[in-house]
């Protein structure tokens, strides 16, 4: 398998980071969440995303993190962040993420960098609109289903 399509996904999914009757207010967001996605693009990959996600009471977020691939025997290591806007409609959470960086974190990933397999810069300075279904929200869980790409986020209050 090529690693390219996958992690180019995966990233996208990233840039992206309770029920549709759920009532969620913005209250309730603002603060610092610790996130996970565990991802499967194809069954003998996985893609695991764990960052930090800080969601500001002026409508602003950013977050930071880690992106960790296993396929064939490799392992890839990337670091990210990201900022933009963030606001709740009708059940859901809109992220528009107008930053990104994104860079190698080990050997292999800076390797297949190098080669042009998987250039990381590609995703530096990424703008992306997604749009996630609340699924839960407590005062120590948020859990989101992407509306598109339909993968779960979870997160606990950081």
């Amino acid at each position: 398998m090529h690693p390219k399509p996958f992690l180019a996904g995966a990233a996208l999914l990233l840039l992206g980071t309770l029920s549709s009757n759920l009532h969620a207010d913005a209250g309730q967001i603002t603060g610092t969440w610790q996130c996970q996605q565990r991802l499967h693009p194809d069954p003998q990959v996985i893609v695991q995303l764990d960052y930090e996600h800080q969601f500001s009471p002026n409508r602003q977020f950013n977050l930071g993190g880690s992106l960790q691939a296993e396929f064939a025997g490799n392992q890839l290591l990337y670091r990210f962040r990201g900022d933009g806007d963030w606001s709740i409609e009708n059940g859901h959470l809109l992220i528009e993420t107008r930053n990104s960086e994104f860079r190698p974190d080990n050997a292999t990933a800076q390797q297949f960098h190098d080669l042009g397999i998987l250039k990381a810069d590609q995703f530096n300075n990424a703008q992306s609109s997604d749009r996630f279904e609340i699924l839960q929200l407590t005062n120590r869980d948020l859990h989101l289903k992407h509306t598109r790409e339909n993968f779960i986020t979870r997160c606990k209050r950081g």
